[in-house]
């Protein structure tokens, strides 16, 4: 299976607490800046990086323009925010081209870069996103339950205060890998994201535990490709010791199979994954 995924992360227009608008950015927001390098083991084309004028706050609040290092002027000179769909549009028809039978899955840390997104596409586009939305916080917090779960080694290394509402630079500090440019800028928070998903995937990584929940998934999978069966049941008294109900044992497989774990040639550095589950 080739391993690719997009990673993102975007800056949006922000506004200091006790501005009104604070309270209502979610939904007001708008992309400003925005990063996107593919994680993966087939060439691809470079990183896609834009500036984005916004349409209802063109000019930026103070502390929108100190939290991201984008100046008005920047801004000012930016294309619009339908300039950037269609260019995004076109650089994602590259990706795909490059690896035709890969689906497009966009990485990122949280979900709030996918809102901006789907918003963004939503204003111009009538179809739904033709991508997939990957969490890496949400995956990367799940990872580390796993490990304090077990008490590995990692964990017990990791000097992490919390495993819940992680920010990138604890993340970072956990993995021992340091994050280089500026906090908020886009292309910093990409490439940290990107190295904590590397990190989680990585087969070293595997906790004791996870590694007997793969082996039953994947003796149950070929089970069921010998009967002929699309989508093997996997809850039976093999599957009680993981969890106490086939709900919750489907939530833990799904969090560990979107996880499945990739493979670094020493020689190349070329990065493969694992034959997964969800081929």
């Amino acid at each position: 299976m080739t391993l690719q995924f997009i990673v993102v992360d975007i800056e949006a227009t922000c506004w200091p607490p006790g501005d009104e608008r604070r309270g209502r950015q979610s939904d007001i927001s708008e992309i400003i800046e925005i990063y996107a390098y593919v994680l993966s083991d087939v060439e691809v084309k470079p990183p896609f990086h834009m500036i984005v004028r916004p349409n209802q706050n063109p000019q930026l609040s103070s502390f929108c323009k100190e939290l991201t290092g984008i100046s008005q002027l920047d801004i000012d000179r930016a294309q619009s925010s339908e300039s950037f769909i269609v260019r995004w549009e076109e650089w994602l028809q590259s990706v795909r081209a490059a690896s035709p039978k890969t689906e497009l899955e966009i990485a990122s840390w949280g979900t709030f870069d996918q809102v901006l997104l789907k918003r963004a596409w939503g204003q111009y586009r009538p179809t739904s996103p033709p991508w997939a939305h990957l969490d890496i916080k949400f995956l990367f917090e799940s990872f580390c339950r796993a490990h304090r779960g077990e008490d590995t080694d990692w964990f017990q290394g990791c000097s992490l205060e919390r495993i819940s509402g992680l920010s990138l630079r604890e993340a970072m500090k956990a993995i021992q890998s340091e994050f280089t440019g500026r906090v908020h800028s886009a292309r910093s928070d990409t490439i940290a994201a990107g190295e904590c998903l590397r990190f989680i995937m990585e087969e070293s990584q595997v906790t004791p535990r996870e590694g007997s929940l793969l082996s039953l998934i994947d003796r149950e999978r070929r089970r069921g490709e010998s009967l002929g069966i699309d989508r093997p049941a996997y809850w039976g008294e093999s599957a009680r010791v993981f969890a106490p109900n086939k709900q919750e044992f489907q939530r833990i497989a799904a969090q560990l199979i979107k996880r499945r774990f990739i493979q670094q040639e020493s020689e190349t550095g070329a990065l493969r994954r694992r034959r997964a589950h969800s081929e």
